[in-house]
């Protein structure tokens, strides 16, 4: 049996569009469109590196790109360093570290967002399906049950509906949720 051992970088060609096989990142797909690398870096990044080619074009938010058809098994965690965008046909949904306004100005994008910096909240900002006319606005829905389980804060108006009539005999201006039936009730 042969030794098929190959010291150095490999670069493979196919027409035009050349792939290196390196053992340490050379930047090889940094400046052209078409190169990509597969490096085995265990000195700087280490790790696996699969980097791909620019043939996407180089503007705002293209840079490298590497895709996977059909399906892609993690066995492991999966660690993302950067915004993730999931998308399903046409409705994107973004995943951020910080919030990014994602959603400010599309009707069918949505943005989940750990914001430690300026909101310093977990913010799930909704999508402007519904339109963009008066009271509409970006919306987020929760169907079944919605338990919260520490105070409830609101910030803004509240619209409730399904309200009990008041009791008979009471004079007070506020809603009440009836303590064990969580019936609410309209009071004044």
């Amino acid at each position: 049996m042969a030794d098929n051992t190959i010291i150095g970088n490999t670069q493979l060609t196919a027409d035009t569009n050349p792939l290196l096989i390196s053992s340490s990142h050379t930047g090889f797909s940094n400046n052209a469109t078409n190169h990509a690398e597969i490096t085995n870096d265990t000195a700087n990044y280490k790790t696996l590196m699969i980097i791909g080619n620019r043939s996407a074009g180089m503007g705002p938010g293209l840079g490298r790109r590497v895709s996977v058809w059909d399906r892609l098994e993690v066995n492991g965690e999966l660690h993302v360093n950067g915004n993730t965008l999931l998308t399903e046909n046409t409705n994107p949904l973004l995943i951020s570290s910080a919030h990014t306004g994602f959603s400010n100005n599309a009707t069918n994008q949505a943005e989940i967002t750990n914001d430690t910096t300026n909101f310093k909240t977990l913010m799930i900002v909704g999508n402007r399906s519904a339109g963009m006319g008066p009271g509409l606005g970006r919306r987020v829905s929760v169907w079944d049950r919605l338990e919260v389980n520490g105070d409830l804060q609101v910030t803004g108006s509240t619209f409730l509906s399904g309200l009990q009539p008041a009791p008979a005999g009471c004079a007070c201006v506020a809603v009440v949720v009836e303590h064990g039936t969580g019936k609410l009730y309209s009071m004044g």
